[in-house]
């Protein structure tokens, strides 16, 4: 297993890595998340349902953990234009994720400032920071303004 804190930065004006203390800014942390009138317990969950097209096939991520939701959200049928959009999901997702669980809205608005990244070992450059290639970082600069959002 890889040892996480070897890649992770948290002091005065950073986090980077969503692992141990900061563990919960992961989308597989276990929290209600309201999406498209419905519950899920993870926004991995919430995000992956909404690739499908149709809201009837949503459901079962409505039970799924974010280990199972990433799992069975790669096996879907992606709608339509959905990298035209999935970035306004996330934050729609990330946004009820914050909002509606108190505890974690005061963890947002406590980490200040400090420069938020998803930085990460499994080559995801797109939400994340891979520590070898680098990448663009899109869930941390959604958790970034959510939090300015909930000031």
């Amino acid at each position: 297993m890889f040892d996480y804190r070897q890649i992770t930065q948290w002091d005065t004006e950073n986090i980077k890595g969503f692992f141990g203390e900061y563990k919960w800014l992961s989308n597989f942390w276990p929290c209600m998340v309201k999406f498209d009138d419905r519950m899920y317990k993870c926004s991995e969950a919430a995000y992956m349902a909404a690739k499908l097209e149709d809201p009837q096939d949503r459901v079962r991520f409505e039970e799924y953990d974010g280990k199972t939701a990433k799992r069975e959200g790669r096996l879907v049928k992606i709608r339509p234009h959905w990298e035209k959009f999935k970035l306004g999901v996330m934050l729609s997702v990330l946004r009820s994720k914050f909002t509606f669980n108190e505890t974690l809205n005061q963890n947002l608005l406590a980490t200040g400032e400090k420069y938020l990244e998803e930085t990460n070992w499994w080559n995801d450059q797109f939400w994340g920071v891979d520590y070898r290639h680098g990448g663009q970082n899109n869930l941390g600069k959604i958790l970034m303004l959510v939090r300015e959002e909930l000031r």
